[in-house]
């Protein structure tokens, strides 16, 4: 029976017969079994069609010819394969421009193109003449993910490969944390076409809870860790979750090294304890190694393995096959659950809800988690070991291998820009902290000046007082290199250390009144006001007209030494006594009993 072809509503109306008739009718021609008129009729093909086809005539193909023969338009598809397979795929847009670069440097001009640039039809042309090409949503790596190498890859697969030498499948962990949000996510829905914004009623916010998942190369997972956001953990906030999960909170919401710890210990110790040796295989996190953990190892027989950095994306079983089924089937208990009465009343998903929509996500996920786990580890070349698993993921970074003709040299341009931009981007600049007082301002000719005045700050690692005489009050400026800034909790040597690296500040103007300076010595502490506030600092050097006062900052009621070192010079109107050295109350923090002596 003739086959009968389905055609798209609105599409014109010749050929209405697919290939499989048409030899069909012209084998029945030849062969006598039926004459042109009858053929025609059975197998509903046109009888001008028929004698067309028998003499051979209007053989091409319908419609106008391409602009490119089909061995360029070959090579283009190859070309944007190679590109892709590098690491640098081409946009619609790059494709268009590397054509158009590729017909001006031929010489060519193309009357169907304006400037010589294809349009938007020719590419989707292109892209339905090449079914083995087609456009889809890439996923972005870093630039340290991609310049991970082969033989970054070999090193750590011929250490995993004698580290898990003689340690069953059953035995060959990885631990993984993940989180699940309370964000459901979108779906297409059904609207009145043309509709700009189309809403869906539904309350989500971006907390989420981390847990902790582990499994081995069988398949088998053993039972979820939950961390919450939270200062305390309530009786309700465990109630109808998985068997055997436990649950724990901090106060970021994240694992640190005390839950970790406290998971290897109530979790994975209980399900490993006694069977053999065995391999946990996870990231370098730091969180994630401390000396009680690498005990325990030892003295259980665990062989604890670090991924190598920047790869978890290919080399960590739970990341590649398990995570993504597990989080499209929580978004879809979580948009079922807020579409419920009870759901559609929390803005937030509650803790205590919580548990029970773990327990439906991991029965939704029984019957696939042990493939997908098994799946995992081998396409990480964990188990089965199988390295070229890893290798054939690679963005690797060598020299591009494209034809030297000129459609190869017009992809080979836009892959050496690409890799220019890659390689040799600019760094990140070096700069200056400015501190200007609060109500002040500052432009950049002051900038200018400031600069010249100090000289090399940066090389030498000083500061300088920096007076501005564009008003009446001194606009006090410190320019500090980046390089030079310490820690919040410097130790007690370092407070004495804070008043080596002055640089002396201009000398008073002749002509001025000789200062009080006979009672005042440099590493007096003393009180100074400042905005009609007191201040505890130290005398840093003495002038004729004031003293170079380093001063402290308030914390609470205490006061520290600042990272950064205020050091400014005070008139002696400004110094109103002396008192004795601070007191150490707690690390780097200090008391000072005699402020409040001073009206």
């Amino acid at each position: 029976m003739p086959r009968k072809v389905k055609r798209k509503p609105g599409t014109r109306t010749y050929q209405n017969y697919s290939e499989h008739n048409l030899q069909m009718c012209l084998k029945s021609i030849r062969l006598k079994l039926m004459s042109q008129r009858a053929a025609s009729n059975h197998y509903k093909v046109p009888r001008s069609t028929i004698k067309n086809k028998l003499k051979n005539d209007h053989g091409k193909s319908v419609g106008r010819p391409t602009v490119f023969s089909r061995e360029q338009e070959l090579s283009f598809a190859q070309h944007c394969v190679t590109l892709a397979n590098y690491g640098f795929p081409l946009i619609p847009y790059d494709l268009k421009m590397t054509i158009s670069r590729y017909l001006n440097s031929k010489g060519t001009q193309v009357p169907q193109f304006k400037n010589n640039i294809p349009g938007d039809d020719w590419v989707s042309g292109f892209l339905k003449r090449h079914p083995e090409l087609s456009v889809k949503f890439s996923a972005n790596i870093k630039k340290t993910r991609a310049n991970i190498t082969s033989s970054d890859i070999n090193d750590y697969m011929d250490r995993l490969e004698r580290t898990l030498s003689g340690i069953p499948p059953s035995r060959i962990y990885n631990y993984d944390e993940t989180n699940l949000t309370d964000d459901p996510g979108n779906k297409k829905v059904i609207s009145k076409r043309g509709s700009k914004y189309v809403e869906n009623i539904c309350n989500s916010s971006k907390s989420a809870i981390s847990l902790m998942f582990c499994g081995n190369a069988e398949g088998h997972v053993i039972p979820t860790y939950v961390v919450y956001k939270a200062e305390s953990l309530w009786t309700t906030w465990t109630e109808g979750g998985p068997p055997r999960t436990r649950y724990n909170r901090t106060k970021s919401g994240w694992f640190d090294s005390v839950t970790f710890e406290n998971w290897f210990e109530t979790v994975f110790l209980k399900e490993v304890e006694g069977g053999g040796p065995s391999a946990l295989i996870g990231d370098n996190l730091a969180s994630h190694i401390n000396e009680r953990v690498l005990r325990l190892c030892d003295e259980h027989d665990i062989k604890f393995i670090c991924l190598p950095p920047n790869t978890t994306h290919i080399s960590q079983p739970l990341d590649i096959a398990f995570f993504r089924p597990m989080k499209g089937a929580w978004r879809e208990l979580l948009r079922e659950w807020k579409k419920t009465k009870h759901g559609s009343c929390f803005s937030t998903l509650p803790k205590d809800v919580f548990p029970r929509l773990l327990a439906k996500l991991m029965d939704k996920l029984e019957f696939t988690k042990t493939q997908n786990l098994q799946s995992g580890f081998a396409k990480a070349g964990i188990y089965p070991i199988n390295r070229q698993k890893l290798l054939d993921r690679l963005a690797e970074n060598k020299n591009c291998t494209l034809d030297e003709d000129l459609i190869g040299q017009a992809f080979l341009d836009r892959l050496q820009k690409e890799r220019e931009d890659f390689i040799g981007g600019p760094g990140k600049p070096r700069k200056k902290k400015l501190q200007v007082l609060p109500g002040n301002s500052i432009s950049y000719e002051d900038l200018q000046q400031a600069s010249v005045d100090t000289g090399p700050v940066a090389k030498n690692k000083k500061r300088k007082v920096v007076s501005s005489s564009s008003s009446d009050e001194s606009d006090i400026m410190d320019f500090v290199d980046e390089s030079d800034s310490g820690s919040e909790e410097d130790s007690d040597e370092n407070v004495d250390n804070l008043h080596a690296d002055e640089v002396e500040a201009n000398e008073p103007q002749a002509g001025e009144p000789e200062s009080n300076q006979a009672s005042y010595n440099v590493g007096d502490f003393v009180i100074v006001m400042f905005e009609n506030k007191k201040f505890p600092g130290r005398i840093t050097a003495i002038r004729e007209k004031g003293a170079e006062v380093d001063c402290m900052e308030k914390r609470s009621k205490s006061w520290r030494w600042p990272t950064k070192k205020d050091c400014i010079e005070y008139e002696w109107g400004d110094v109103i006594g002396k008192i004795k050295p601070p007191k150490l109350c707690k690390r780097n923090f200090f008391l000072v009993p005699d402020l409040d002596e001073f009206v």
